[in-house]
């Protein structure tokens, strides 16, 4: 692996097989090593397309600084989920691009090597800003009618939908948000 997101020269990603790094390298999510100091050590080009940088702008900062103010209260809860000391857990928190617009994302660990003495702690970093605005704009109207609802976002997915939409599909709370709208209509 030689290059990261636009075209500049970065560290090779240190974990994981060949094919791995070619899986990371193409991963439509946001995908992240950071060195046990808490700094960016290698990121894919949908990461550098999220953040609205060049890899070269976000290796070797601390990824905590990428926190939007409102949540650096959370930084260390965060760092323990990506080093894996929550198995299973992921943490919703607000980057800044490089733009210094707030970006909210889920971020959770991925234990590549099976091993918590790497080096390096691998995350996937998901944006999840539209149904935080959906639910920030509309959530309280979509959950209050008493009809099934839901609201989907440009590329088909469910962003939001209320309780009667799950029960009426099968689905439990929160089970169909980034669904495909086609999952559940033919």
């Amino acid at each position: 692996m030689d290059n990261i997101g636009n075209g500049n020269q970065a560290r090779e990603m240190a974990d994981g097989p060949a094919f791995l790094r070619s899986l990371f390298e193409h991963a439509s999510d946001g995908i992240v090593q950071v060195a046990r100091d808490g700094r960016l050590h290698w990121a894919n080009a949908a990461l550098c397309d999220l953040m609205g940088c060049a890899g070269r702008d976000l290796i070797g900062k601390p990824f905590k600084t990428l926190l939007s103010p409102q949540d650096h209260e959370h930084s260390g809860r965060l760092m323990d989920v990506i080093q894996g000391k929550h198995r299973g857990t992921a943490v919703e928190e607000r980057l800044l691009d490089c733009e210094k617009n707030s970006r909210w994302v889920r971020v959770s660990a991925l234990n590549v090597n099976g091993s918590l003495s790497s080096p390096y702690h691998t995350a996937i970093v998901h944006d999840i800003t539209e149904r935080k605005l959906a639910e920030e704009n509309f959530g309280s109207l979509i959950r209050g009618v008493p009809l099934p609802i839901a609201l989907v976002g440009d590329t088909h997915q469910i962003i939001l939908a209320n309780s009667h939409f799950e029960k009426f599909f099968g689905y439990g709370h929160g089970e169909m948000n980034e669904h495909r709208i086609k999952t559940v209509l033919p």
